[in-house]
């Protein structure tokens, strides 16, 4: 799991301003409307990085601090369509990631799996509550991978739903929130495999009692390992463990 984050000048402090997964050495992915939310801090905080390897947002140290080369967008993403159709985006750190047994890339998903009705875990540093505080210790909760049907027929989401790049994730009083965005939803797989299925979008408030939206990394497969190309990714990592 990585931080997105700015350095406030006014108290040399860091703001989590978006969550992001390894996949890579070199990338993180994450959601593509969050290079523009950290525009929202403005020019006077130009010093944003990846933290990586943090579990307390309070606690960081240089070496969990990995420099911005450059963010490639997802080519069908638009940065001022009403709902985020496609909200992806990858970081490329300018030096290498440093893994250990704390720091692994996470696995990507099949293209051809169905994952409704599976239970999955959202993480993130966001707020506990709808415009509340935000959380300096990483969080996760565990929700429930809702069918296609029942997100596109879904009251509160049937006008934006997009199915071909959306997923929609609901359990009772549990939800991402904000300062979540682009943090991963995820399966565990076996005892030291993690799988992400998607990225956090965006939603309706927070636990509101409606499922959140999430983009789907199935469908943009093709485009991810164009942009990581010879990386060592996953899998890589799983060989040399063996």
């Amino acid at each position: 799991m990585a931080g997105i984050g700015v350095t406030l000048i006014a108290n040399n402090q860091v703001a989590i301003v978006c969550g992001g997964s390894i996949i890579s050495t070199r990338h993180v992915l994450s959601a593509g409307h969050c290079p523009y939310h950290e525009q929202s801090y403005g020019p006077a905080h130009p010093e944003k990085h990846i933290f990586i390897g943090m579990h307390d947002a309070s606690k960081i140290d240089e070496s969990m601090k990995y420099d911005i080369e450059k963010v490639i967008m997802h080519p069908h993403w638009l940065v001022y369509q009403t709902f985020d159709a496609q909200d992806m985006s990858i970081y490329l750190t300018e030096q290498p990631i440093e893994f250990n047994r704390n720091v692994l890339p996470i696995c990507l998903p099949s293209t051809s799996k169905d994952y409704s009705n599976v239970n999955a875990i959202v993480a993130g540093w966001g707020t506990v509550k709808f415009k509340g505080e935000s959380s300096k210790v990483l969080q996760e909760v565990r929700i429930k991978v809702l069918d296609q049907e029942s997100c596109k027929n879904n009251e509160n989401l049937k006008s934006f739903f997009e199915p071909t790049s959306m997923m929609c994730a609901f359990q009772r009083e549990k939800d991402a929130c904000q300062g979540d965005s682009g943090g991963p939803l995820f399966l565990q797989t076996d005892k030291n495999r993690y799988e992400q299925i998607g990225v956090v979008s965006f939603g309706i408030k927070c636990a509101n009692n409606i499922p959140g939206i999430y983009t789907k990394i199935s469908t943009s497969l093709e485009w991810i390992h164009s942009v990581i190309e010879n990386a060592d990714v996953c899998e890589d990592k799983e060989k040399q463990q063996q």
